[in-house]
């Protein structure tokens, strides 16, 4: 009896030990299928894609976000390629990848690539995926799920040109302030060479200010001894001549002359050329015997032209000195200059 005792003792252990076990089995397991149940319900509920390819790349499983992601129906994606709705441009790129992956054996994330929908639209997506093994830890297939990230990259790249605008645009507010510095320079330059050209020109109009008065007090100072050479030199022989007893045309000729001697060294025949110098050389001798009160004939006898010509001379006369439609006598306005 004794010895039976320890046996059975040892067998209740071992009933209690696999009971235990059991129970520990029948947890895990309730908590598999637990866990198996929420990834189901997000697998289900996701808008990423979530699948398995094989080794050739070919789906052999999609979860129901392929219809959000790409337009498809689970059966319409399984059974292709990951590189059938890669886009051209993109499909070396991603073999290439696909071959290095099942040489590293490694999980992979952030894998971006451009997928064609059903549509024909674009879709950018961020790839994820970890190496299936079997038993023996030989490599079966890949498991994983592809992201949309396609309004993150617009929103990127609408970043990135909003930044290159702005980078843009402060090289060119650069560009113009760089410019405004040098226009200011130059306007201030400018600015200092047209004082000193203002200070030059001033110092140029005193100084002609200057020779200006000098030349109007030579030219008094000429006139005057002009005017005093006639009296002392020219006119005692003139009143000798007059008192010689002269013909009638030697007299004319005489008062013409001695008229005119006077004309000089007066300011009318300056003072008349300097007021009209459009008159000419006839013109200013018509005007003279016009002011001494001359007639057309005798003006006509003394230039020896004719009574037509005079007459053409005087409405050429009036009309350069503005009283061509004046009822006003060319004598008079003449005299006026005296």
């Amino acid at each position: 009896m004794m010895a039976k005792e320890p046996a059975c003792n040892k067998l209740s252990e071992k009933v209690k030990e696999l009971e235990d076990r059991l129970l520990d089995c029948m947890k895990a397991k309730r908590e598999l299928n637990n866990s198996e149940k929420k990834l189901r319900s997000l697998i289900e509920t996701t808008n990423d894609l979530v699948w398995e390819i094989d080794l050739n790349g070919v789906y052999t499983y999609a979860g129901p976000g392929v219809k959000y992601l790409l337009g498809y129906h689970v059966d319409e994606l399984i059974g292709t390629t990951i590189f059938d709705t890669v886009i051209d441009e993109e499909v070396e790129r991603t073999k290439a990848f696909f071959r290095d992956g099942c040489k590293a054996l490694k999980p992979f994330s952030g894998w971006v690539v451009s997928l064609l929908r059903k549509d024909g639209q674009l879709v950018i997506v961020e790839i994820s995926g970890t190496p299936l093994l079997d038993d023996d830890g030989k490599l079966v297939g890949w498991c994983g799920f592809d992201k949309d990230i396609t309004d993150r990259k617009k929103a990127e790249a609408e970043l990135q040109k909003a930044h290159a605008d702005l980078v843009n645009s402060n090289k060119l507010l650069q560009k113009e302030i760089e410019e405004r510095k040098l226009i200011e320079k130059a306007l201030r330059e400018r600015e200092e060479d047209l004082k000193t050209k203002a200070y030059d020109l001033q110092e140029a109009n005193t100084a002609l200010k200057v020779l200006l008065k000098h030349r109007e007090e030579d030219k008094h100072k000429i006139e005057e001894q002009v005017s005093l050479n006639v009296k002392k030199l020219v006119e005692p022989y003139l009143q000798s001549l007059g008192k010689s007893g002269l013909s009638s045309t030697q007299q004319t000729y005489f008062d013409i002359l001695q008229s005119n001697l006077r004309e000089i060294i007066s300011p009318f025949t300056r003072k008349l050329s300097s007021e009209f110098v459009g008159l000419t050389l006839t013109e200013m001798k018509v005007a003279n015997l016009v002011r001494l009160g001359k007639t057309t004939k005798e003006i006509a006898d003394l230039t020896m032209v004719s009574e037509k010509t005079v007459e053409h001379h005087r409405e050429s006369i009036r009309r350069k000195l503005g009283i061509k439609k004046k009822r006003i006598s060319l004598g008079s306005h003449l005299h006026s200059f005296s």
